[in-house]
């Protein structure tokens, strides 16, 4: 169930960084707009409320919460190069030789952190723009953000047609949960439960190899 949410995030006027209230001086002196419709903000350094940031003047950007988290999410991993990845686990379901259901499952490796050599945003791979583009050991990678809303099926088409992998991030804890930087840190490099595989090389290797097992599986 979404809340109400206050703006966490804001873009600095100068130098287009997302930042949060705490960084900033007070009102309109924080110098920065909103990053989902580029009007004015003003820093609210409350006492009731958690610091947070404001239109200055009445609006009705409805997405200015969703676009902040997702931008600084960008912006965070970017910064830092590093990322985690999603445990890769490969299933296969079939019959045995006496035509009984079986399944066989194998991990290939578990969500771990890496060092990316390089990342970026906003770079088209093919005819789709992922969020992200990370690169490490000259492989790539090709990373989705979600907060509100699912990858849709059509752009999903479009991240498998490039043969890289391809994973996603789902923030959507922030729906129920007020945004802070740190909150937001822990979702991108600690949890390992909010993320999914799109599609990566190895998958199709492995998958061959789980057949070859049913293949010559035994029931008890």
């Amino acid at each position: 169930m979404s809340i109400a949410h206050l703006l966490p995030f804001a873009q600095r006027r100068d130098g287009g960084q997302l930042v949060g209230p705490e960084e900033v001086p007070r009102g309109l002196a924080c110098n920065c707009v909103c990053p989902a419709c580029g009007h004015p903000v003003v820093a609210k350094h409350g006492t009731e409320k958690a610091w947070h940031f404001a239109h200055a003047k009445a609006s009705d950007c409805a997405h200015a919460y969703e676009k902040s988290v997702h931008e600084l999410a960008k912006q965070m991993v970017r910064e830092q190069k590093r990322l985690r990845l999603p445990a890769l686990t490969v299933c296969v379901a079939g019959r045995n030789l006496l035509g009984l259901p079986i399944t066989v499952e194998k991990q290939v490796f578990a969500s771990h952190l890496v060092a990316l050599d390089s990342c970026v945003a906003g770079h088209a791979k093919g005819d789709v723009t992922p969020d992200l583009i990370g690169e490490r050991n000259g492989r790539e990678v090709l990373v989705e953000l979600t907060v509100f809303h699912r990858l849709m099926p059509e752009k999903k088409e479009r991240l498998l047609k490039t043969g890289l992998a391809v994973m996603e991030i789902d923030l959507g804890l922030f729906k129920g949960v007020q945004a802070t930087r740190a909150l937001l840190e822990h979702e991108l490099f600690e949890n390992e439960a909010n993320r999914r595989w799109i599609y990566h090389p190895r998958q199709h290797e492995v998958a061959l190899a789980l057949e070859d097992e049913l293949r010559v599986s035994r029931p008890f």
